[in-house]
């Protein structure tokens, strides 16, 4: 699903509820109810579809699902905010105040998690904010990641309040039916993300097979699996209650390899592994861009693996010219340095740009070295790096006027 089709659907999927509510509700055409009800299934639409969301769908790709999860779970608590101003100003019957109570709890829920998610999984907004903030609030950050992973999933319960809240309040209203649209909403939401959660407890469906350092901070993991998966696809590696996303860099026969940075507790949790050790392999999301126009990576520190990935592909039949910028921090970072060098050198149109920021020479990538590229207008251009880099990168290339683009970012 493209981005364009993907924001049609999230655009029209409040309509049949707000119709729905408005045609079965008995006396409901008059100016607050109306908005009462459109704010009101703008909120249900939004936070069903982010439930949906949550649960990965295939045929939406990660990064994109992700984006829009992020997006409609602020539109989803702001449009509960201003329905229950806007029920003010309608008068209901008394009868209406136990569903109402419903709703408060549901939404006391999703603020108390919202907040907790701006503070400790969505942090791209301290970009915008001064160093100093920055700063005191990553100190604060005493609460893990992936304990608020999970507290995440309580949204579950607020969601299901919320379906309550309207079946109810449709009932006081003499209106019963305009409840069952709304439960077909969550229903389907449900329907995909019950066996996500099923997921997380599944036994294991893989071993490692080996764990190669590549430098201090960077790993090669290779597992096996009965799965049958492609190269450049992510998958979510689960280690009891941990998991993380991977993209798969190399196959061979049921061997699959990963490029892993340590840089949280999983990530050197993976690193400590032992052949033999059962893991869990989700299904695979996402595929390699098509090789049809050259390519172009730009990549920041271990946000390259989504580039070796293509570049296994690609170096079978290099039919088009591939570029690959790679920028990290320190020397260390660069543990595939030598494969790309050597590949640059037996393969005429693999062509690669190094940049280390805080060692050495600090280089930096630039508009300027990006204009230099005569593939630049034609190409297909991915990023893949941290938000702080993907934002400089995005920039450069608007500088350029380049604006078509594939964004990854972890």
């Amino acid at each position: 699903m493209t981005r364009t089709q993907l924001t049609a659907l999230i655009s029209v999927l409040p309509l049949p509820l707000i119709i729905w509510q408005l045609v079965l509700q008995p006396n409901s055409l008059n100016f607050w109810n109306i908005i009462a009800v459109t704010l009101g299934a703008i909120a249900f639409s939004s936070l069903s579809f982010v439930l949906f969301l949550g649960a990965r769908p295939r045929f939406i790709a990660y990064h994109l699902g992700q984006k829009a999860h992020r997006i409609l779970a602020v539109v989803g608590v702001g449009a509960i905010l201003l329905h229950n101003q806007a029920e003010g100003f309608v008068h209901h019957s008394h009868a209406t105040h136990q569903a109402a109570s419903y709703g408060g709890n549901a939404q006391t829920i999703f603020l108390i998690i919202a907040g907790l998610s701006v503070l400790f999984l969505a942090k791209k907004w301290l970009l915008y904010t001064p160093s100093m903030i920055q700063t005191a609030i990553k100190k604060s950050a005493f609460i893990r990641y992936d304990w608020i992973k999970w507290i995440h999933h309580f949204n579950l319960v607020a969601i299901v309040l919320m379906g309550l809240h309207v079946v109810f309040i449709n009932i006081a209203l003499g209106a019963p039916l305009a409840g069952s649209l709304y439960a077909l909403y969550l229903v389907i939401a449900l329907g995909f993300y019950i066996p996500m959660l099923y997921a997380k407890i599944r036994p294991a469906n893989a071993a490692v097979v080996n764990v190669q350092p590549l430098s201090s901070s960077m790993i090669e993991l290779t597992v096996t699996t009965a799965q049958s998966l492609s190269i450049g696809q992510t998958v979510w590696l689960r280690k009891g209650a941990l998991e993380h996303p991977l993209t798969i860099v190399d196959k061979q026969d049921s061997n699959y390899t990963f490029i892993v940075k340590k840089v949280g507790r999983f990530t050197n949790q993976l690193a400590a592994l032992k052949t033999g050790t059962p893991l869990y392999i989700s299904k695979g999301y996402d595929s390699l861009p098509s090789f049809e126009k050259p390519l172009i990576y730009i990549t920041g520190g271990s946000g390259v693996t989504p580039a070796l990935a293509a570049v296994n592909v690609w170096e079978k039949q290099p039919s088009v010219p591939f570029h690959l910028y790679w920028s990290v921090r320190t020397m260390d970072d660069l543990a595939l340095d030598g494969y790309f060098r050597q590949l640059q050198r037996t393969q005429p149109q693999f062509h690669y740009y190094p940049y280390v920021t805080r060692e050495g020479t600090k280089q930096r990538l630039t508009a300027q070295d990006l204009a230099q590229n005569i593939d630049l207008e034609t190409a297909t251009i991915t990023m893949c790096a941290s938000p702080a880099a993907t934002k400089a990168f995005k920039h450069m290339l608007k500088e350029l006027t380049i604006d078509d683009l594939i964004t990854e970012s972890f």
